[in-house]
């Protein structure tokens, strides 16, 4: 860095060569101190070796050099006062309690509204109406509240605990640390994000359509279904506020593209209760089509890799229900499509054997290796454990290798892998 200053290179003068701990620790402590003089915001301060020959010799982990490691900063707090909480409903119905704050600025932003996260954090907190409360910025980012200032407190009220949907009016339902509404898509909320959802890049990734346009599709009505989407009209969508034709056929023609999509991504799309993108793939690549999918018993989903008794009862009970079959078939009958997801079979000669895959692989990327892995018989795992049976390792491989080397794990190259399965 200095030598890139030598040469005109805009260095900053925060950095500071340490030797033991103890500099490194002063050095902390000073830059923690200058951070709110700078004319750019910093969360934390990064500690190096400097020597070029250490870092190569310590290498990488497989997302972050051993030679480097962030040292972040506390977060900034500030003290306001709550002047009431809000129950917002997300996409699956759970009702999020936020606090509504006297509008207070934290690390150079203006924080007016914080999460609560659920029942359980105000009873933690013991938060009420009109108490004086510490908000920080999680990862100098996300407000939140971090705790009570009890001594300040005079004149304060209960937060109110709805008994019924704060938007629909409906049943809510205790599941847990949360409430939940039980109203599905007759609730606006929930239909509102299961549309934004729906249409979300990572799902049927439909261009343009964002949150303002849901909005409008829900409040006149046009919209009531997932499968509604597929019949919008050129006139309808006219009607809407800021759309005129250029904009109206370009969603269509965004609308009629995401038609082509892949079983996975349509999975996904659906809003199923606790299925993600991954998950949505993994039932995909499992059952190829959505017709097994749907016959499936709870049972039967259990038996994947993932997927527990109460994440098999959610997708099992989101596919009996009457009214969703009928959506995704009105949805195929307008034309969304998918491929057959093709799983190679091969012989499963790793049937009931885990493996972890580590290091830098050349003849496949690791999710390829994977895939190849569990058509083969054998499930595949994040980390080392006791129950592990083999690591395939390929260069640079970390900490995994130790730790299998310890545990007495068998080892496997990537030469001797391609081997086994035939693919030399």
């Amino acid at each position: 860095l200095h030598w890139l200053a030598s040469i005109g290179m805009p260095v900053s003068d925060l950095v500071k060569l340490a030797t033991g701990a103890e500099e490194v620790q002063q050095a902390y402590e000073s830059m923690n101190q200058q951070r709110a003089t700078l004319d750019y915001d910093i969360d934390g301060m990064v500690m190096k070796v400097n020597a070029i020959r250490d870092q190569n010799y310590m290498g990488f982990l497989a997302r972050t050099p051993r030679w480097a490691s962030a040292y972040k900063f506390p977060a900034q707090e500030v003290e306001t006062q709550l002047l009431d909480v809000e129950f917002q409903v997300g996409r699956t119905g759970v009702l999020t309690p936020v606090a509504r704050l006297a509008p207070v600025n934290v690390g150079g932003v203006v924080v007016s509204n914080a999460t609560l996260h659920n029942l359980d954090e105000i009873a933690r907190l013991d938060a009420k109406i009109n108490d004086w409360v510490i908000v920080q910025r999680a990862g100098d980012v996300i407000p939140k509240i971090s705790q009570v200032n009890v001594s300040r407190r005079e004149s304060v009220t209960d937060i109110p605990i709805p008994e019924a949907c704060p938007v629909c009016d409906g049943p809510l339902q205790k599941e847990e640390v949360a409430l939940r509404c039980i109203g599905g898509l007759t609730c606006t909320a929930q239909l509102r994000e299961s549309i934004r959802h729906f249409a979300s890049r990572k799902a049927m990734d439909i261009d343009g359509f964002g949150e303002k346009l849901a909005d409008q599709l829900v409040a006149r009505q046009l919209v009531s279904t997932l499968a509604d989407i597929y019949d919008l009209t050129n006139d309808q969508v006219m009607s809407l506020e800021g759309y005129g034709q250029k904009s109206t056929d370009n969603l269509l023609a965004a609308i009629e593209k995401s038609k082509d999509t892949t079983l996975g991504r349509f999975i996904f799309a659906l809003g199923i209760k606790g299925v993600g993108e991954t998950m949505g793939q993994t039932l995909a690549s499992h059952f190829g089509q959505l017709e097994p999918l749907i016959a499936a018993s709870s049972e039967d989903l259990q038996k994947i890799d993932g997927v527990g008794e109460v994440l098999a009862d959610s997708i099992y009970l989101f596919f009996h229900d009457e009214p969703m079959i009928e959506q995704i078939q009105r949805m195929k009958d307008a034309g969304v499509q998918w491929p057959h997801e093709e799983v190679e079979i091969v012989d499963a000669i790793f049937e009931g054997k885990t493996f972890v895959v580590t290091g830098t692989l050349s003849h496949f990327s690791r999710d390829e290796a994977k895939k190849r892995l569990e058509a083969a018989g054998a499930k595949v795992s994040g980390s080392v454990s006791k129950k592990t049976d083999f690591l395939l390792a390929g260069e640079a491989a970390g900490s995994k290798l130790k730790k299998a080397q310890d545990l007495g794990v068998q080892v496997l190259t990537e030469q001797e892998i391609l081997q086994m399965l035939n693919l030399e």
